[in-house]
């Protein structure tokens, strides 16, 4: 096996996000936490971030917060009209679908890589879940926690699916996926699926890694929402998987302190915003029956959600 090194002697651990301009705040919060909790003396960290049109201020404030951690950040564009053939749903926007290039876009030397969401806070150490042992799967996943309730939707490949995993973190074998076609696979699950789909490419990543993932330790990926008090054991990465995140108004749980301080670190002088419109509509979109068949509707028609 090849192990890519810095003239340290030092091994890389590629860790890769995605983002607009939309998400590029959380996005530095995400990454302040996560260098800050970032231990190794063999091994340190390179980001490289799915730029689907991050702004240059954006983007400084980007470089800043990795000057501040000596780490190294790279800018791949990634164009939205590459997914323009892959469906939009609920809150998801076609970035979700980026992380679908990693094997391509990473060079070919990087064999193995981790995955984070923007919409998450990293309490534990990234060298730890990267060391993780996938064996030979696609990925090390987390399941979703609300697996029971997407098995009860009406999705006809769901019935081949027996553990349901959430893609907002990922340890990747970019080695294996680029042996057998990995995303070539992808898109062509979408070609064939797009209109069965229900939540954007964590359904094809749980389809095409069937029986061929690794389930980690939930601490890696602990989903909560604004009511969730403290979490015994102490979470190593929160995950705000619904569309009321810790950046807006009225949003309060046990952990909010530690987003705030991590907020405030990597985007000086931003200040909280109110609850937008259209989530508070996609809030209230969730209690609906054939929630997903109204919002398919509603952003078709009036484009309110995208």
């Amino acid at each position: 096996m090849i192990t890519f090194k810095t003239e340290m002697n030092k091994e890389i651990i590629n860790v890769v996000l995605a983002s607009d301009d939309n998400y590029a705040q959380p996005m530095g919060t995400a990454i302040y936490s996560m260098l800050d909790n970032f231990s190794s003396e063999e091994q340190e960290l390179a980001i490289t971030i799915l730029d689907g049109g991050i702004s240059d201020e954006s983007k400084e404030k980007l470089f800043a917060i990795c000057r501040t951690f000596d780490t190294k950040i790279d800018f791949k564009r990634i164009s939205k009209d590459d997914f323009r053939y892959f469906p939009l749903l609920q809150y998801f926007s076609l970035v979700a679908y980026f992380r679908l290039l990693i094997p391509r876009i990473l060079d070919t030397s990087v064999e193995k890589a981790v995955y984070i969401d923007c919409d998450i806070m990293v309490l534990g150490n990234m060298a730890e879940l990267f060391n993780t042992d996938i064996g030979n799967n696609y990925v090390g996943a987390i399941r979703d926690h609300v697996e029971e309730q997407v098995f009860k939707m009406d999705c006809p490949f769901y019935k081949d699916i027996k553990k349901y995993f959430n893609s907002g973190i990922l340890v990747m074998n970019l080695t294996k996926m680029r042996e057998e076609n990995f995303i070539e696979k992808c898109f062509e699950f979408n070609k064939e699926h797009s209109k069965e789909i229900l939540y954007a490419d964590q359904d094809i990543l749980n389809y095409i890694c069937i029986d061929n993932w690794t389930e980690l330790d939930k601490a890696w990926n602990t989903q909560l929402d604004r009511s969730e008090g403290k979490i015994t054991p102490t979470p190593k990465i929160i995950h705000y998987t619904t569309s009321f995140k810790p950046w807006y108004r009225f949003y309060h749980n046990y952990y909010q302190k530690y987003y705030m301080g991590y907020l405030k670190k990597a985007w000086p002088n931003y200040t909280i915003k109110p609850v937008p419109f259209k989530t508070i509509i996609k809030q209230l979109i969730k209690y609906i029956p054939f929630s997903v068949a109204v919002t398919r509707l509603i952003k078709r028609n009036l484009n309110i959600l995208s």
